[in-house]
């Protein structure tokens, strides 16, 4: 969600507007949201609502709700939540500031969530939001396994691995930029690669991500425990 967020803030400066982190002043307040766990929907509406109070006293401000909870819950926000200007899905949100440029004449649908799975194809500009020093980079996205207990590919669809080119080009410019920790990021980062041509796994990109000149920490978050393979960890032992 934090690299989502990013990708949208990269689009929106790029379009001329200035990031603020002050509610008060800002002209488009803008929350993406978990849907995963009802503590996080909780924290998600109640911080919507919170803005909704802002935006009440200042005519002209836009509230816009992207990510999980629209993804899960989209016609019911519509309903719940009149305040809300626009609702935009998991799939949707790289098309948030052409959303933003509809006339409100031209009746424009305060939902976009149905959008098809958006694959990060390409290297998206974004606004960092987190300290210089580190920068997640996301390598996948969806997950190709079916627990009756978790909805993430209902919300987030099927695993779709980012390309390996992608991702080192995406990986050179955050190194570039000053970047010295690097965290992997998705929804099974150990699946990586598994529906590529191919079939080039987490231990190529690794390999190939510790050839980068300026990295002094790569990590490996949300690994699936079948998957830490023998190789995964000889990759991690013969790179420092």
């Amino acid at each position: 969600n934090l690299v989502d967020t990013e990708i949208m803030l990269g689009g929106l400066t790029r379009a001329g507007w200035e990031v603020t982190g002050e509610a008060a002043a800002a002209d488009l307040l803008l929350v993406n949201t978990c849907g995963f766990i009802e503590p996080a929907c909780k924290e998600a509406v109640d911080t919507i609502l919170d803005l909704a109070r802002v935006k009440a006293d200042r005519p002209g401000v836009r509230l816009v709700v992207a990510g999980c909870l629209v993804q899960r819950y989209g016609p019911e926000l519509v309903q719940d939540l009149p305040e809300v200007d626009l609702f935009v899905g998991v799939n949707d949100f790289p098309a948030l500031t052409e959303l933003l440029a509809r006339p409100a004449a031209d009746g424009a649908a305060r939902l976009s969530h149905l959008g098809p799975p958006y694959a990060y194809g390409g290297v998206e500009a974004r606004y960092p939001a987190t300290p210089r020093h580190l920068a997640y980079l996301k390598i996948a996205e969806g997950c190709g396994h079916g627990c009756t207990f978790c909805l993430i590919p209902r919300i987030r669809g099927k695993l779709r691995s980012r390309p390996l080119q992608t991702l080192l080009q995406e990986a050179e410019n955050l190194a570039a930029a000053g970047v010295k920790e690097l965290i992997l990021v998705a929804q099974d980062t150990t699946a990586y690669g598994r529906d590529l041509p191919g079939h080039p796994g987490i231990e190529a990109l690794l390999k190939e991500l510790a050839a980068i000149d300026g990295f002094r920490w790569i990590r490996l978050l949300y690994g699936h425990p079948a998957r830490i393979t023998p190789e995964l960890l000889a990759v991690m032992a013969a790179n420092p």
